[in-house]
């Protein structure tokens, strides 16, 4: 059983669980009717993810149309300078209040082989920044390395970097 899943509608994404209200952009349907959601972009469970390019084929979300609402007034003031030009306008969104019921993988009759194709697990985290994190709790580098850095020999040595008993003058 699928416990959340991001969906596409309205031009926007919206992480949904079954039991949850959601006020998306306004959707054709009257009150009380059933919608199925089939844009949904990842679905995640007890199995791990699974993820669409860019849909998740075969699954839906299955909600119920509990109102039709519109948003506050928004107030679209326009306004130039000392040339006597103002305009003001108002707007209010419609939306639609969904109430999410299922979320369903392919009607939840996957086979186990296809299930295991769309699925993709969650992974630990990398080793991507080990070294960083063991300098910071203490841990010296590598002894190869420090003799690798002591070996280098050092190119353009400026004469400031040099000390005053090794500086050759000039006959005075």
């Amino acid at each position: 059983m699928p416990t959340y899943a991001i969906i596409h509608t309205g031009g926007k994404q919206y992480q949904v669980s079954p039991g949850d209200l959601l006020d998306v952009e306004k959707l054709p349907q009257e009150v009380g009717a059933t919608v199925t959601l089939e844009d949904v972009r990842l679905i995640s469970g007890q199995d791990g993810l699974v993820m669409g390019t860019p849909q998740v084929s075969g699954a839906a979300v299955v909600a119920e149309v509990r109102d039709q609402l519109r948003g506050p007034k928004i107030v679209v003031f326009k306004y130039k300078a000392k040339t006597r030009y103002h305009k003001k306008n108002g707007h209010r969104q419609s939306y639609t209040r969904l109430l999410i019921n299922q979320i369903l993988l392919d009607g939840e009759v996957k086979a186990d082989s296809e299930q295991a194709r769309l699925r993709r697990p969650l992974r630990p985290r990398t080793e991507i920044g080990a070294a960083s994190s063991q300098e910071a709790q203490g841990a010296s580098p590598p002894a190869d390395a420090l003799q690798q850095q002591n070996e280098t020999p050092q190119e353009n040595v400026s004469p400031s970097d040099v000390p005053m008993e090794e500086k050759q003058t000039d006959g005075a």
